[in-house]
């Protein structure tokens, strides 16, 4: 699994896109082919970040699109790194949306 690029989120954990993310996003939304940029973008510097629904370790990273037609929705998977103790994450999966859902825990605003 070759990683694409790596990158830190707004709270300085590392996070990476690996190549099965990447053929993840776009073999269910090719459309995000040129949005790579913006993937990046919402993991850096996103509107608001919730609590993955089912998954415990997931995030879902959130950033307003420039249309205005709703978010680009970046789901991490977080993992330990020991033995620092510290956390990492790697992409899942991509697409826009156009609102959060509504059990999702607001973890920053």
């Amino acid at each position: 699994m070759a990683e694409i690029w790596p990158t830190r989120d707004r709270s300085g954990r590392e996070v990476v896109l690996s190549s099965a993310g990447l053929d993840h996003i776009l073999r269910r939304r090719a459309q995000m082919a040129d949005r790579l940029d913006d993937v990046r973008a919402a993991i850096e510097h996103p509107d608001f970040v919730a609590q993955d629904v089912r998954f415990h370790h997931r995030e879902a990273h959130y950033r307003q699109l420039a249309s205005g037609q709703g978010f680009l929705k970046v789901v991490v998977q977080y993992r330990p790194v020991p033995p620092q103790g510290t956390w990492a994450g790697e992409v899942i999966t991509a697409y826009r949306v156009k609102k959060r859902k509504s059990r999702e825990v607001l973890l920053e605003p």
